[in-house]
């Protein structure tokens, strides 16, 4: 009995496979345009990025306690001020966070 029921859900659960599969193959997802990175953009990532790394480990060095989101959000805002970088909030923060937080988890 219970071997009987438990064919019953692996057919039925190989037959949903292949059904997702087929929808896969007619219905394939459109295509994200991919976006050109100037050479100057890459080089002002990666110096955004150590600098919040430099941030991050010397702070988590130093006994502080793990900042919340809003304290590192005004943190990135301060360093973009500093930097002078007239780019977009979004971008910066981004990579401000991703340096800054792998410099937190480097101690």
């Amino acid at each position: 009995m219970i071997r009987s029921m438990f064919k019953g859900i692996l057919m039925l659960f190989g037959l949903c496979m292949v059904v997702g599969l087929i929808q896969g193959i007619r219905n394939p997802l459109p295509q994200q345009p991919v976006t050109k990175v100037s050479p100057e953009e890459q080089a002002l990532g990666r110096d955004i990025m150590a600098r919040a790394y430099a941030v991050g480990k010397s702070l988590s060095m130093a006994g502080s306690v793990k900042p919340t989101s809003d304290k590192v959000d005004a943190m990135s805002r301060q360093l973009q001020t500093k930097m002078g970088v007239a780019g977009s909030q979004r971008w910066f923060k981004q990579h401000f966070e991703a340096g800054f937080w792998q410099g937190w988890k480097a101690r």
